[in-house]
């Protein structure tokens, strides 16, 4: 309380010494306003205007003064009491609304670098299920390579490049410069003797089957709706 009460009386006091120093300007211009305006009643309408504000000022000065003086005797303790509870109020008010803002900012930044971090993690898993399925692919397409069939190795040397062999899933396209106009070929070894052939042009797609020394059968055949494309070996 005692804190509270000087402070206010120090904050009088200034606010006392703010109007003083108003009173005296307007004093020396209350004094000097016939040499300042050459006009006798412009400069009497001034010095009425001058002289109704520091009346103003001197009653404000002694009402100030007269606050000083309740303070000092614990005049006004219940309404200092009243003030200090009311401020005490507000500053708890502000308190909590800026509590509940830092932690508003701080859930919104936490969610943003939450999604950042989910963001990188994806990317990351991805990248390493990319380079897990490549690693896989490629392995695979090893084996391919590796357990390809000599008569179709021989074979492949002498096809041209729009011909070739379907083998455990994968193309393996003849290394002869392809024949202009022509569709891609490619045969496939089935189950019980059964040859696959795959025949592709730009517009269409066919699949024969071949048993033996009959001749081929037509058992399919669809409209493509783009290029096909095949990784060659």
């Amino acid at each position: 309380m005692e804190i509270y009460k000087r402070q206010c009386i120090n904050e009088l006091r200034v606010e006392i010494s703010r109007i003083e120093k108003s009173q005296q300007r307007d004093r020396d211009t209350y004094d000097n306003i016939l040499k300042i305006m050459i006009d006798k009643t412009l400069a009497l309408e001034k010095k009425n205007q001058l002289s109704s504000a520091m009346e103003k000022r001197e009653q404000d000065i002694l009402n100030l003064q007269n606050r000083i003086s309740l303070l000092q005797t614990d005049s006004l303790d219940e309404e200092l009491k009243t003030q200090i509870k009311k401020q005490s109020e507000i500053q708890l008010t502000k308190q909590t609304q800026t509590k509940k803002k830092k932690q508003t900012e701080q859930k919104v930044n936490t969610e943003k670098r939450n999604q950042v971090y989910e963001k990188q993690n994806k990317e990351f898993s991805d990248e390493r299920q990319a380079e897990r399925d490549w690693k896989y692919f490629y392995k695979q397409s090893l084996k391919c390579v590796e357990t390809l069939p000599n008569y179709m190795r021989q074979n492949l040397s002498e096809m041209s490049g729009n011909k070739g062999y379907i083998w455990r899933g994968c193309y393996f396209f003849g290394l002869l410069p392809e024949e202009p106009n022509q569709p891609t070929l490619m045969f496939e070894k089935g189950r019980n003797g059964i040859l696959y052939i795959h025949e592709y042009d730009k517009y269409e797609y066919r699949l024969f089957e071949k048993q033996g020394r009959e001749r081929k059968q037509l058992v399919l055949k669809k409209q493509r709706k783009q290029k096909k494309s095949f990784k060659r070996f």
